[in-house]
């Protein structure tokens, strides 16, 4: 397989580093591994007209070197770039600044950075959930997390360790116990963050990796005894999956099946023998499913999609009904679902030239969401009602408008979010 190697990632915060990010951001399929460029968009910049949408991240890895495949994952990304002009704040449904609007203007009345760029969401109830991510200039960002306790959004602290970090996911069994994960880099590398919620605090505990440079994309628990969180690290060559498990004591990393190239960027756990992570590999045609029977992680087989695909999502709500969503190279939305035996793809809205599906989340075998956006800046919410997948009207408060987590505890209660942007589905409406 030939390979481009990419050098070190400049030191500032200047356009040579914003290039190197955007780079790696094109290469990797919509930040793989960390880059830059979808924070530079987010916080300073504007999608260029028909580049193709995706899964962000909040800071670069300043690594040696990054490899990446010249032919295959390019094309998976799509185009992708940052343009130039500044963009305001997003217009929130649920309260978020307006443009212009200065730090400390509310969300359901408790302030918010008007920088805050909004990637995971979990709920584990209509009173209680959650929304991460990151606040402030990619060079220096920092966690984010904001919390529904039934009547308003609120920030709470949260650690926010070395000069820049982010979280991307999110996950909660109860009140007093979630988890979120991101990324923490320096310019000596970067290493995945895990953060613990108790009831009162956000703590940071140790990652079992040290050493390369790597980051987290998702997290997904079960109980206050098991949970799991996937990601990527960054190998000489090439990037290859990272695991990890929570035995209620402490986190260890789990052997992937997958040795050569690969992502994860998604994982959602049934129970004790059953959990999924999504993503993308080596095979261009072929998706990335891994999944884990309770001893090992194993790679299932996959549909082909014509061109290509990344998986940004899964979701599951028994051992028989799974979803996964993601986009194809040439920016149509992808849907695959088990069905107990097999992985087949289910046909599914791409309403404008190119679109991205960022996560997906269901309750049911009759109800489910994938949320994402648009080369039209705007976004995208589709819905399963146990036939077929529908678009649903959503908000886009501003060009450039995106959502990237998802989370339902019910057919009448789901929460999406993305850029400056929380939305909320009633039964009737996304608001």
């Amino acid at each position: 397989m030939l390979f481009a190697v990419l050098g070190p990632q400049p030191e500032e915060d200047g356009p040579a580093s914003k290039a190197w990010g955007c780079a790696v951001h094109a290469a990797r399929g919509q930040g793989g591994l960390m880059d830059t460029c979808g924070r530079v968009c987010a916080s300073g910049g504007v999608r260029q007209p028909g580049t193709l949408p995706g899964r962000r991240w909040m800071s670069g890895i300043p690594s040696s070197s990054l490899a990446v495949t010249a032919a295959g994952l390019l094309s998976l990304a799509g185009v992708a770039g940052c343009g130039s002009s500044r963009s305001e704040p997003s217009v929130a449904s649920v309260g978020v600044p307006a443009p212009g609007a200065m730090a400390g203007s509310t969300i359901g009345g408790s302030g918010i950075p008007a920088s805050a760029v909004l990637d995971g969401v979990a709920a584990s109830s209509p009173r209680s959930a959650w929304v991460v991510g990151s606040q402030g200039p990619g060079i220096s960002s920092k966690t984010l997390t904001l919390r529904w306790t039934g009547t308003r959004w609120t920030q709470v602290p949260s650690p926010a360790p070395e000069m820049r970090s982010g979280l991307s996911g999110v996950a909660a069994t109860s009140a007093s116990n979630a988890w979120a994960v991101g990324m923490t880099s320096t310019s000596r590398g970067g290493q995945p963050l895990i953060l613990h919620w108790d009831g009162s605090t956000w703590d940071q505990l140790p990652s079992p990796v040290r050493t390369p440079s790597g980051g987290l994309h998702d997290v997904s628990a079960i109980s206050a005894r098991d949970a799991w969180a996937v990601g990527v690290l960054d190998r000489p060559r090439y990037p290859v999956p990272l695991i990890l498990h929570w035995d209620g004591t402490r986190w260890t990393q789990v052997a992937s099946p997958v040795h050569g190239l690969g992502v994860l960027y998604s994982v959602a756990a049934v129970s004790a023998t059953d959990a999924w992570a999504v993503g993308y590999g080596a095979s261009a045609s072929h998706p990335l499913i891994l999944h884990w029977d309770g001893t090992r992680w194993d790679q299932v087989p996959t549909p082909a999609v014509p061109g290509g695909s990344i998986l940004y999502g899964t979701a599951a709500t028994s051992a028989s009904d799974a979803w996964a969503a993601g986009n194809t190279s040439n920016g149509k939305t992808v849907i695959l679902r088990w069905n107990g035996a097999t992985w087949a793809r289910t046909g599914s809205p791409t309403p404008a030239t190119w679109s991205a599906l960022d996560a997906v989340a269901a309750t049911s075998a009759s109800n489910a969401w994938a949320v994402g956006n648009t080369s039209m800046g705007t976004t995208l919410i589709l819905h399963w009602d146990g036939t077929r997948w529908a678009q649903v009207p959503s908000p886009s408060p501003r060009q450039g408008s995106g959502l990237y987590g998802v989370a339902a505890t019910s057919a009448r209660d789901a929460w999406a979010a993305g850029e400056n942007l929380i939305i909320r589905w009633n039964g009737a409406t996304w608001k």
